[in-house]
């Protein structure tokens, strides 16, 4: 309720049932561009949707800003890609402003179905969370795993914290 979003699009679009929808083929070196932006108050730039142009170039400073990222990966070993592609996971589930990561992907899925372990993971674990920094400095990215320490740290600083914050052992 209350949420406005707006769509630009290279194509033409047209209204259907609620929604909108479009018709088309690309062939091989064809794009189309997709732009799905919040608008109101909530919006970080007024609302506008960004022009084909400028959505192009955006997706373009994204691809530069991603490769220079995992240019600093110093992981050279035979699964090379692998473990790019898992590096931009674990940096993709990081929030940025405080570099927490986020309580789980998995949120809420049992072990096994039908089964007596069905975990509440609506906190990160400690466990993941060193298993991350351990993952981001092995392989080069230590301003990523400072930060998730920076994060996980204050509650351990209070004198007599029992670590009633939101992170699980």
């Amino acid at each position: 309720p209350g949420l406005s979003l707006g769509l630009a699009s290279s194509l033409a679009l047209q209204r259907v049932e609620g929604g909108v929808a479009a018709d088309f083929t690309l062939n091989e070196g064809e794009s189309a561009t997709f732009v799905l932006r919040l608008l109101g108050k909530e919006a970080d730039s007024g609302g506008r949707c960004p022009g084909v142009g400028e959505a192009e170039e955006r997706f373009r400073e994204t691809v530069a800003f991603w490769r220079r990222w995992l240019s600093r990966c110093n992981y050279r070993g035979r699964w090379r890609e692998q473990v790019q592609r898992s590096a931009l996971a674990l940096k993709l589930l990081t929030y940025q402003p405080t570099g927490a990561i986020v309580a789980a992907p998995t949120t809420s899925l049992p072990e096994g179905i039908g089964g007596a372990r069905n975990w509440g993971y609506r906190y990160p674990r400690i466990r993941d969370a060193a298993f991350t920094v351990y993952d981001f400095l092995r392989i080069g990215f230590t301003g990523e795993a400072a930060r998730l320490i920076d994060w996980l740290t204050p509650p351990w600083d209070e004198r007599g914290s029992h670590c009633a914050a939101p992170h699980q052992a």
